[in-house]
């Protein structure tokens, strides 16, 4: 990044917060419940997916069911099994959204989860004072690795890539970022191992993006 560093943009589920642990857990839990297990390869293919590839993947386990049916099922058992955010805010974000706050940097969350569920996230952890702006499902037709949710951020923020940086956690979250010229960092959470693309910054934790962030401000 070669200019003032003016706004980031995290992604929520995995990066913000450990939900894809959740989100797997409850679609291997649906897919059990009718005598299956699923795969670790589909379990990678979960990792930052839309909700419509999500879908998809159970289907290949349950074919008796359409995708609408696979929609209703799923959101009436994570309706029952809900995800507490206020417990799964990733360790050091607290810290990070604070520090960016102090120097002035706007920050933004673009998701493919739906709007509703990140507002409720922002509830849970009390962060909803420090986000500026919510991109996610259905504010664009594509969704990541396409990268329109992120020019869509790019246009809420009024920026130019230049004066703006990413925090992905998914294959799919990193290649959109990567797709609409911005620059991203990966937090490598994932108790799986996925394949970022070639040259993507990579950082265990948040003690180590936060540092790196310093460097910038």
């Amino acid at each position: 990044m070669g200019k003032k560093l003016q706004a980031v943009i995290f992604d929520m589920d995995g990066t913000m917060v450990d939900s894809e642990t959740y989100y797997a857990k409850m679609v291997g839990e649906i897919v059990a419940q009718y005598g299956y297990t699923f795969s670790k390869e589909d379990t990678v293919r979960l990792y930052g997916c839309s909700i419509e590839l999500e879908n998809i993947l159970i289907q290949g386990y349950l074919k008796q069911y359409t995708l609408e049916e696979i929609q209703v099922l799923k959101k009436t058992y994570f309706n029952e099994h809900p995800i507490d955010y206020s417990v799964s805010l990733n360790p050091g974000v607290r810290e990070l959204v604070e520090l960016l706050h102090e120097n002035g940097i706007r920050m933004a969350i673009c998701s493919s989860n739906e709007k509703q569920a990140v507002e409720r996230m922002l509830r849970q952890t009390g962060l909803g004072k420090y986000i500026s702006l919510i991109s996610a499902k259905g504010d664009v037709k594509e969704e990541k690795p396409s990268p329109e949710l992120y020019l869509h951020s790019l246009r809420q923020l009024n920026l130019e890539p230049e004066h703006v940086l990413v925090i992905e956690d998914s294959v799919y979250g990193v290649q959109s970022a990567i797709n609409a010229n911005l620059d991203v960092l990966a937090y490598c959470n994932a108790p799986v191992m996925l394949n970022y693309p070639e040259g993507t910054k990579k950082f265990p934790g948040y003690p180590e993006i936060t540092d790196y962030i310093r460097t910038l401000l």
